[in-house]
């Protein structure tokens, strides 16, 4: 099972949106919509393993 932690950004308020049971084309559609500013930050967790990526386009 994967989970996917994304951070999004309302000026200086962060919210994580938690996605359960995702998909790998549900990983990297989080992933593209990276763009430094409201997404810079997403985790994803598999199993006992866990990736934190950071930035932007």
């Amino acid at each position: 099972m994967i989970t996917i932690y994304e951070e999004q950004r309302t000026e200086a308020k962060a919210d994580t949106v938690k996605h359960s049971h995702a998909s790998l084309e549900k990983c990297l559609e989080v992933i593209r919509k990276m763009d430094g500013f409201t997404c810079s930050q997403i985790s994803i967790q598999h199993m006992d393993n866990m990736i934190m990526i950071g930035g932007g386009s």
